[in-house]
């Protein structure tokens, strides 16, 4: 019986994350990520008082630990050579799905991505889309998780 199961183990995909967790990219996406959401949490931190910003900040680490670990497996998709030709071309792609997240981020209650929340404490205000917002966050993960890297052939003089 160990026989067989050792040989449906050995036929299983090895999925190593050894790479993605040691690369800068990594790092700057959990920054990056957490940094995001501590900025989209400072009007939930304000309405909290002081007692909301230690749950803001377990909130967030978790938030950019799950997204980057998403990210990592989204990236499964840039192994098909028609996806991963379009993403790493240049490094063009990927900054303008970074400005454009960074735009939406900004501006999205202004163009219309907002929810209204009613509280009988604070009143009614009104906060960027929670599916936008996140979503914004998965994206910005993706996108430096995987930013194209060049490595120049010339040398500098």
């Amino acid at each position: 019986m160990a026989a067989t199961w050792r040989i449906v183990f050995t036929s299983l995909p090895r999925m190593e994350f050894k790479e993605t967790t040691q690369t800068p990219h990594y790092w700057a996406s959990r920054i990056v990520t957490f940094c995001v959401y501590m900025l989209l949490a400072i009007p939930e931190m304000a309405d909290a008082g002081p007692l909301g910003v230690p749950f803001q900040f377990i909130a967030g680490t978790v938030i950019s630990l799950t997204f980057v670990f998403a990210a990592t497996f989204a990236g499964r998709a840039l192994q098909h050579k028609a996806i991963a030709r379009i993403w790493y071309a240049s490094d063009g792609v990927a900054t303008v799905v970074l400005t454009v997240c960074a735009a939406l981020l900004i501006f999205g209650r202004r163009l219309g991505f907002r929810i209204t929340y009613t509280d009988e404490a604070t009143g009614t205000y009104e906060t960027l889309h929670p599916a936008v917002a996140y979503g914004c966050l998965f994206i910005i993960a993706f996108a430096i998780l995987h930013f194209p890297i060049y490595k120049s052939s010339r040398r500098a003089v």
